[in-house]
C-alpha cells in the first residue's frame, strides 16, 4: 500500500459538523519549526529561485503542539506531506504521490505527529494536492519524466508543448 494510505490507515475522519466546531492552525511544515536534531538550511538556496527547504519537520511541528493548543487551537492543518521535487519545500510540487517527504521526517515522523496531536485531543488536517505534480521547468535540459510517480510519462503533462525540448 502507498505510504500515505498506510500512515493514515485506521484513522477516523471528523464529520463536517465536528470540523465546524474546530479552531484550525495552519502550518507549512518546512517553515514552522525545526525538530531536536534538525538543521536550519534556509540560507542555502542552491538552484531554488523561490526558496529551498529550510529544515522544518514533523518533529518540529510535534514539539510545538502545546504552544498551538495553548493559543486555543484544537486542530492543525499541515502542508502536503508527499515526496517533493527539489525546491518544493511548501509541499505543492509533488514528485511521488505514494511516498512521504523524507525531509519532513518521513512516514515515522508523520505517524508520531498524528499520535501526539490525537493524544492532546487535536485533529490533524492534511493538505492534499492530487491535481498536479511538481514543475518540469527546473529540468529543461535533463528531464526524465520517470522521476514522477505515478504520472511518469510526458503525455501526462500539459502546458507549453516543446518548451522542454
Amino acid at each position: 500500500a502507498p505510504a500515505l494510505l498506510a500512515t493514515v490507515a485506521g484513522v477516523v475522519a471528523l464529520t463536517t459538523e465536528q470540523w465546524k466546531r474546530r479552531t484550525i492552525y495552519q502550518v507549512v511544515t518546512d517553515r514552522f519549526a525545526l525538530g531536536k536534531d534538525d538543521q536550519d538550511t534556509c540560507e542555502d538556496v542552491g538552484q531554488c529561485q523561490w526558496g529551498n527547504f529550510c529544515g522544518g519537520t514533523f518533529q518540529g511541528v510535534t514539539s510545538k503542539l502545546d504552544y498551538i493548543s495553548g493559543m486555543g487551537f484544537d486542530a492543525i492543518w499541515i502542508s502536503p506531506v508527499v515526496e517533493q521535487v527539489p525546491c518544493g519545500y511548501h509541499g505543492y510540487w509533488a514528485k511521488n504521490l505514494s511516498s512521504i517527504e523524507a525531509r519532513f521526517g518521513g512516514e515515522d515522523g508523520l505517524k508520531e505527529l498524528l499520535q501526539a496531536a490525537h493524544a492532546r485531543g487535536m485533529a490533524v488536517m492534511l493538505d492534499v494536492v492530487f491535481n498536479h505534480m511538481g514543475p518540469t521547468f527546473f529540468y529543461r535540459h535533463n528531464l526524465t519524466y520517470d522521476m514522477f510517480d505515478p504520472f511518469d510519462k510526458e503525455e501526462y503533462f500539459h502546458g507549453s508543448p516543446g518548451y522542454l525540448s
